[in-house]
């Protein structure tokens, strides 16, 4: 449990960012544990002209953002 003495509140306006890279092993591997297997996720040619990341992976991602990167966390506790 995080130290109750480093908590900070939210401030508006405040923001918090993290990038990340989706790699090659990254669509196959989340498709193994989702069960998400739509071709837009593999077709090079797609609608999009590119494949699309599944939903999962962008959601993961923002995830990320708010428990390691800003301080809503602590609402939580």
């Amino acid at each position: 449990m995080p130290n109750t003495s480093t908590r900070r509140t939210p401030t508006v306006g405040q923001t918090a960012e993290i990038s990340r890279t989706v790699g090659n092993n990254d669509i196959p591997l989340f498709t193994e544990i989702s069960g998400d297997r739509n071709p837009l996720h593999y077709d090079q040619a797609s609608r999009f002209g590119k494949i699309v990341v599944q939903c999962g992976i962008t959601s993961a991602i923002l995830d990320a953002v708010v428990a390691e990167n800003s301080p809503a966390w602590a609402l939580c506790f």
